[in-house]
């Protein structure tokens, strides 16, 4: 199979059925909604102050949602199968990346509440972005019939590097903000309350 017929064959209809999953599994609206109004807000958030950075108090609670994601797609395995989710043959790859999730996510929060390795790491993985992204990977696999192959994971990585690249770009062209910090100090902000 050449490039062109993967790209149009494969490539585009996994890619969108990665994407619209949310509107054909209505059930994952519940917790796919929260992370991307949670990530489009922090991404506008950095992008209008550009100053800022994300702290390691950040850090720590955007690597706990990978906990509470775990926590939500236990519940709904469970729901679903039963203790009986350990012996299932549809959910070999499944299981394996909830508990990556799980594991993931409470090793951030472990690492970056004590600050265990370099800054700009540790940021880099604890970024909405990152976050926020793996955590919806994870619910698309556990909650839809995408299968779980290469074509997946490509579309996957790509669809992540190509909103890097957008939300870099946002950050560049974003106007940024007058903040408090850079305007006159007024001794007395009120006077006509004199």
């Amino acid at each position: 199979m050449n490039f062109t017929d993967y790209f149009v064959n494969i490539y585009v209809p996994r890619l969108v059925e990665f994407i619209s999953a949310p509107v054909n599994f209505p059930n994952m609206l519940w917790m796919t909604i929260p992370l991307i109004v949670i990530f489009l807000t922090m991404e506008l958030y950095f992008s209008r102050y550009k100053y800022d950075e994300l702290g390691w108090n950040s850090a720590v609670t955007n690597s706990m949602v990978l906990i509470f994601i775990f926590l939500d797609l236990i519940r709904f395995l469970y729901t679903n199968y039963g203790w009986d989710m350990i012996y299932q043959e549809s959910l070999v790859y499944t299981l394996p990346l909830v508990l990556f999730i799980g594991t993931l996510g409470l090793f951030l929060t472990v690492v970056t509440f004590f600050r265990e390795i370099p800054k700009s790491l540790a940021f880099f993985f604890a970024s909405p972005l990152t976050i926020n992204y793996l955590a919806y990977f994870a619910i698309v696999m556990t909650y839809t019939t995408i299968p779980f192959n290469m074509h997946t994971i490509f579309a996957a990585i790509t669809l992540y590097i190509f909103m890097l690249a957008f939300f870099w770009a946002v950050k560049v062209l974003f106007p940024e903000a007058k903040i408090a910090e850079n305007l006159p100090d007024f001794k007395d902000p009120l006077p006509f309350l004199d």
